[in-house]
């Protein structure tokens, strides 16, 4: 996204310049770039996946938001349900859940962002009596607005599979009445050692340090790219005259500017994050869940 966010901006200001703005033509055009490179920088989340069987989805072995290696999501695969069981094939884990052995669906806290985009805990109990949950999220969508959208779908079709209600018209998952093939040797949910940290872990001293330097990095690039002047590397004339927004530098500072800010908004989510107790957590695996709207 930070590449999203330097080109953006650096196409605006690289416009302008070509186009000798000045006064307030040139103040629309650097606040219009501004403002598209918010919207870039928040809608993408990637192209819509075709799953061919099952709904492509993401999944976390933790009953809260956490951080994997960077990513909201420990692993991604395909779900579907039987008329008993429901299935789970990703890259780090496979394994069928029987309906009986599940305690409840609900909607909860997703990704920290400015969205509302929520994941959908699933909890469990193993032959032991013991509670464990994990986490979904619909990642079959071309925006934030989409996978929240189908996120709730989701939920929806779960729990009406976990009342054992039909399934409405157009359910987002498609029911077998049968046990699917190659199912058998799949087991319960099993995650292993998991790492991941808490999503307050990304406004610390080291990893803002980073993050902003890297930033600097790319907007100098970007703007090296556009053949705009960059201040240490080209002379800035002095004298009387019409500031020109590449030679003085400006076009520099406002696409570093621009990225900044950026990201300064897109941290904002994870700095009002609070971690939920592990007592409160706890508290909460055998509740019943209420419908949903």
């Amino acid at each position: 996204m930070t590449t999203v966010g330097a080109v953006v901006p650096a196409a605006f200001a690289f416009v302008a310049w070509q186009a000798h703005l000045s006064g307030s033509p040139l103040f629309i055009i650097l606040i219009l770039g501004f403002v598209l490179t918010c919207a870039s920088c928040f809608g993408i989340v990637g192209a819509s996946v075709e799953a061919r069987n099952g709904l492509f989805v993401s999944l976390a072995p933790d009953p809260t938001p956490r951080v994997y290696e960077g990513n909201w999501s420990w692993d991604v695969g395909f779900l579907t349900v039987s008329d008993e069981c429901l299935y789970y094939w990703g890259e780090e884990t496979r394994f069928s859940l029987p309906r009986e052995q599940v305690i409840s669906v609900e909607l909860g806290p997703g990704p920290v962002n400015w969205f509302k985009t929520s994941s959908i805990y699933i909890s469990w109990r193993d032959s032991a009596g013991i509670a464990h949950v994990f986490n979904l999220r619909a990642v079959q969508s071309a925006s934030m607005f989409q996978m929240a959208a189908q996120t709730h779908r989701l939920a929806v079709a779960l729990e009406d599979w976990h009342r054992r209600a039909s399934q409405a018209p157009g359910s987002i998952v498609a029911t077998n009445a049968k046990r699917l093939p190659l199912t058998e040797a799949l087991g319960l949910p099993a995650f292993g050692e998991v790492t991941s940290a808490s999503p307050r872990m990304i406004v610390r001293k080291n990893h803002l340090t980073r993050f902003f330097f890297l930033d600097g990095l790319v907007a100098a690039g970007v703007t090296i790219l556009f053949g705009l002047q960059f201040p240490p590397l080209n002379p800035i004339p002095t004298g009387p005259g019409p500031v020109d927004l590449s030679s003085s530098g400006l076009a520099f500072l406002y696409i570093l500017g621009t990225v900044w800010i950026v990201r300064v908004i897109q941290l904002w989510p994870y700095w009002r994050f609070r971690e939920v107790s592990s007592d409160r957590v706890s508290a909460s695996l055998p509740q019943p869940l209420a419908r949903l709207p």
